[in-house]
């Protein structure tokens, strides 16, 4: 992410270039998700937003572990859930960012993974079949 400065994967999807990090921190706007397990998020301050997916935040956890709001078909800011997709960035950008799941990460239907530049990348690096 360092070396690229934020990257643009897709037109719903991207990580956040060094100079937006600032203005993209909204923590309010996830108060009230839902969590797994069935409980709300009252504060959201544990998280740091560093790119968006399906038009969604993805967010840091203070332990390390990344985070999303899923896309199921509602404006994340105006009720939603987040779920952990990975235990750590290293592990968030090989599975999801540059391997099989980015599809679900973006949302990408079969015109989609067809369109998709990204996709395609990804296919002629032999991360994706």
């Amino acid at each position: 992410m360092a070396a690229s400065d934020g990257l643009y994967l897709d037109h719903s999807c991207r990580l956040y270039r060094a100079d937006e990090l600032a203005d993209r921190q909204w923590a309010e706007g996830l108060e009230g998700a839902g969590l797994p397990g069935g409980g709300v998020l009252e504060d959201a301050s544990r998280f740091f937003y560093f790119g968006e997916a399906a038009s969604s935040p993805l967010l840091v956890d203070r332990d390390g572990s990344v985070w999303r709001v899923p896309d199921e078909g509602c404006i994340w800011f105006t009720g939603c859930r987040v779920e952990p997709v990975a235990g750590s960035v290293e592990e968030f950008f090989f599975e999801w960012i540059a391997g099989e799941r980015f599809r679900d990460l973006a949302g990408l239907d079969a015109e989609g993974v067809e369109t998709s530049h990204w996709y395609r990348v990804l296919g002629l690096a032999g991360r994706v079949g």
